[in-house]
């Protein structure tokens, strides 16, 4: 079984074999990510802007600046510009990667990507796929009249 922790419940889907689990995760990032569904506005995957190219000084060249503010407000930005980078690249392999299995149809991609945001920790991304027991077992009891 396939639970969904989502927004506003949880979602409970059965999965038989490899295949519906692949064919599920697709239909799940479709749903989410690709745009063709009404998901209610949850779930929204936008290509991420790429950040400015600002010209960033060297430790050098913020040496010189002529005052302890200018220097801190000068490695301030350059710390800034380095995080937005590194969003940018995570956000945009993200994007890449759903676009991409759903472009290819590759379920086995979607659960990976699915697994992954999920163990990221999202509020409503998280996924557990849960062995649904079927056979149940009852011990037989004599009962006795009183």
């Amino acid at each position: 079984m396939l639970i969904l922790h989502e927004h506003h419940g949880r979602r409970y889907l059965l999965v038989q074999n490899e295949d519906d689990l692949y064919r599920l995760a697709l239909e799940i990032l479709d749903w989410r990510f690709g745009g063709e569904k009404d998901n209610g506005g949850y779930y929204m995957l936008e290509k991420p802007v790429e950040p400015p190219k600002n010209e960033i000084l060297s430790d050098e060249e913020i040496n010189k600046l002529p005052s302890e503010g200018l220097q801190e407000f000068a490695k301030q930005q350059r710390k800034t510009n380095e995080v937005n980078i590194v969003s940018y690249r995570r956000e945009k392999e993200q994007y890449d990667a759903v676009h991409e299995a759903l472009l290819k149809k590759d379920g086995r991609r979607a659960w990976k990507i699915l697994q992954a945001m999920s163990n990221a920790g999202g509020e409503d991304d998280a996924i557990d796929l849960t062995p649904l027991e079927t056979g149940y077992f009852f011990r037989q009891r004599a009962y006795t009249k009183n």
